[in-house]
């Protein structure tokens, strides 16, 4: 039996989980040091879990570390092939969507196509890769600074110094939108909003199956962040944290390191996001080919989708909108990919020991991100759907957080996550709107429940629940 373990969960669609494990094996041997199969996609709360062997990620982690944390050289390599496939994978994904896609043959949409495939996946490979390293430099600059901290007695500000140590030394599009935004002030014109729309209305697209936001979405969004509170921000910036902590030149270099990662930990949403918008106008021409709407686009397999393009063979739609509601995807003993629904799926599941896996603690406690306290009702966020029932002075509770989350998040008092860590989404946003936040503690949408009163210690990494909804 594989050791399995829960990795992250998404709001993803067959194309992209079944890219998501290609990403990490042979196919992707040029970029990633160690690959593997024990890997698969299976229902989670709403949500597609990601589980992998747990040997084999050790495996893949050492590997990993000794390529590109070993030395600051090899980190700023990293960094740089990041964002050099990063921005191919949006250009080739622009390049795509140019053009007349209608009046082309199949054969020259499947050419498109396994492009795009291609391109995706050597970036994908990347973005694993990129959670290993940056979870090592953020779990060094902890180490360094609760160190530090308790050597001159400032313990209890160890929270503060590294909230402000590792916030990311660029502003990806979440930062950025909020910085214009703010910029501009409530008076913002209608065509201070149209310029807004048209340089963000891709932030929503966190899969092929998500749309844009429309304008009124847009506009409505935007109003709500204006007309909150204005953002706390903590009493010491980076350069003071550095002078009180005493960093010595090298210990500084990692926080440079550390800063440039969390950046890219964000901007890697914003390469996908871009991608998925501008593709979406190539899986629009599929699904118009293959009577499927572009929601239902995502739920196809590439072997389905090659199959019409080549044989001109229509893929069931009663089985793709089955899967809307849930599916397996995993790597046959011939590293096939396999997707799988309805009753089959679930034999599988307990055949492979998956559903046994995902008994969850009742103890809800993670890592401190943003600090402070605070008391209020649950509102539990398992996918973009659920964002619009977030009302102002909730504890947003989630499996993790998006761009597309940020209003919600400016009406919470507070943001608590199932997944992340201390440079995260939710981290970074948490501590750019000065509210507690907790993050990683695994089973926090399991445990609660929408209108549960909790209380927030982002000072210790606690939810205690005081009462139950009735």
């Amino acid at each position: 039996m594989v050791d399995w373990t829960k990795f992250y969960s998404r709001e993803y669609g067959v194309q992209y989980t079944s890219l998501a494990l290609r990403a990490l094996s042979d196919e992707a041997k040029n970029f990633v040091p160690y690959t593997f199969y024990n890997q698969l996609f299976a229902p989670d709360n709403k949500n597609e879990a990601c589980f992998i062997s747990a040997s084999d990620w050790a495996k893949l982690t050492a590997a990993i570390h000794s390529k590109y944390t070993s030395t600051l050289e090899n980190l700023d390599t990293f960094q740089s092939t990041f964002v050099k496939l990063g921005e191919e994978y949006v250009r080739i994904a622009r390049d795509i969507a140019g053009g007349n896609l209608i009046d082309i043959s199949n054969q020259e949409l499947k050419n498109k196509y396994l492009k795009y495939q291609k391109t995706l996946l050597n970036y994908g490979a990347f973005v694993y890769m990129l959670h290993v390293v940056n979870e090592f430099v953020s779990e060094s600059v902890k180490k360094l600074v609760d160190d530090k901290s308790q050597r001159i007695g400032k313990s209890d500000k160890s929270i503060e110094y590294i909230g402000v140590l590792i916030q990311p030394d660029e502003k990806a599009s979440t930062l950025l939108l909020q910085e214009k935004l703010r910029n501009l002030g409530r008076d913002a014109s209608e065509d201070d909003m149209k310029k807004l729309y048209d340089e963000f209305n891709w932030m929503a697209c966190l899969d092929i199956h998500n749309r844009p936001w429309t304008y009124e979405q847009f506009v409505g969004n935007m109003k709500i962040m204006l007309s909150s509170n204005p953002d706390k921000k903590y009493g010491v910036s980076c350069d003071q944290a550095s002078e009180e902590l005493k960093l010595d030149p090298n210990e500084k270099e990692l926080i440079v390191i550390a800063r440039k990662l969390a950046y890219l930990k964000d901007a890697r949403d914003d390469y996908r996001r871009k991608g998925v918008f501008f593709a979406q106008k190539m899986f629009e021409e599929l699904g118009r080919r293959t009577k499927l709407t572009l929601e239902e686009t995502s739920y196809l397999t590439e072997k389905e989708i090659l199959d019409f393009l080549d044989y001109s063979k229509m893929p069931r739609k009663e089985i793709v909108v089955q899967r809307q509601t849930g599916f397996l995807v995993f790597f046959d003993d011939n590293h096939n990919i396999v997707c799988m629904e309805g009753n089959d799926m679930f034999f599988k599941l307990k055949e492979l020991g998956i559903l046994e896996n995902q008994k969850q603690d009742i103890m809800i406690k993670g890592t401190p991100a943003s600090r402070g306290y605070a008391k209020g009702r649950v509102s539990i966020v398992k996918g973009v759907g659920d964002l619009q029932k977030v009302n102002r002075g909730d504890i947003l509770v989630a499996v993790t957080t998006h761009p597309d989350f940020v209003p919600a998040m400016k009406k919470a008092i507070a943001v608590v996550t199932d997944e992340g860590g201390l440079s995260s989404h939710a981290a970074i946003v948490s501590r750019e709107f000065g509210i507690p936040c907790i993050v990683g503690t695994k089973n926090a949408t399991h445990v609660l429940n929408d209108g549960d009163v909790v209380s927030v210690d982002a000072n210790k990494g606690i939810v205690t629940i005081d009462s139950n909804k009735s």
